[in-house]
């Protein structure tokens, strides 16, 4: 692939981090802070701007990769505090933990935590609850679903562009191409899908893309080039291998779509974001 393959879209864009030890223990954490180190030089070479979406409990138990991204000058958002999708996450205790995690997150970076993302990408219609409770622990904006129908979970109907929900949280939806004349769509400017897809594929995925607020998503694992191959939590030899191979790829496709664009923090562009909505009726 080349520059010019990622033409149609915007010359603004977030680069996202979803920060997690996808490891367990120790030996997860100290491969996250290495990755996560990579990730931070791999910006930096590029004068680029982040939001890196911090879980909980990773902060919790390593607060040095959460001041060191911040000390970097990029922006700290929340990726809840245990890795679950919504719809697993205990729905009584789930506001104030991720307030507590919140401001947490304040404390170790010395700025305000205004967003959110789930995990998975999994806020739908099984976890609405979530979206107030998220208003109420003071997040002003959610980077939360996959809008329309789609291969993972998603919001069917949602639209492309960023909106409000009721109560006023922005939401900014993943952005995702069709899948040729099938009425799918798939995230495809990060994670598994950028690091496996076709080129062919992927080019022609692009030019469906219809969000104006276009933005990447990857994770410290996935510029992680020295992990040997082995078993992940939870997961079977086949998952397993999907998220140890292909790395690099993700990061050459990712230099290459950043040659002649800018990363800026979601933070900092709210007043540009907000200009996506819908005019009021």
């Amino acid at each position: 692939m080349t520059p010019q393959d990622f033409a149609c879209l915007p010359e603004l864009f977030t680069f996202t981090v979803d920060v997690e030890a996808h490891r367990e223990g120790s030996t997860g954490i100290a491969r996250c802070r290495q990755a996560t180190h990579a990730i931070l030089d791999f910006l930096e070479s590029g004068a680029q701007q982040g939001t890196f979406f911090i879980l909980g409990s990773l902060a919790k138990a390593a607060p040095d990769i959460v001041r060191a991204i911040a000390q970097r000058g990029h922006e700290i958002a929340s990726h809840a505090v245990d890795h679950l999708p919504m719809e697993r996450q205990d729905r009584q205790s789930f506001g104030q933990e991720i307030k507590d995690s919140r401001h947490f997150l304040e404390d170790l970076s010395s700025s305000p935590v205004l967003g959110f993302r789930a995990p998975f990408f999994s806020l739908t219609s099984k976890a609405e609850w979530a979206i107030a409770e998220l208003l109420h622990a003071g997040f002003t904006y959610s980077s939360s679903i996959v809008p329309g129908r789609s291969f993972v979970r998603s919001w069917p109907g949602a639209p492309a562009d960023p909106f409000l929900w009721p109560g006023g949280l922005l939401e900014l939806p993943c952005p995702i191409g069709r899948l040729g004349r099938l009425p799918m769509g798939l995230p495809c400017l990060g994670g598994i899908n950028l690091r496996y897809l076709p080129a062919y594929r992927l080019r022609r995925m692009l030019k469906t893309i219809k969000s104006r607020a276009i933005w990447t998503y990857c994770h410290p694992y996935e510029f992680d080039l020295d992990e040997p191959y082995g078993l992940a939590p939870g997961i079977g030899p086949l998952a397993s291998y999907l998220l140890w191979a292909n790395r690099r790829t993700l990061i050459e496709r990712l230099g290459l779509f950043m040659q002649g664009r800018r990363s800026v923090a979601f933070a900092q562009r709210m007043a540009e974001i907000r200009g996506y909505l819908p005019a009021a009726g």
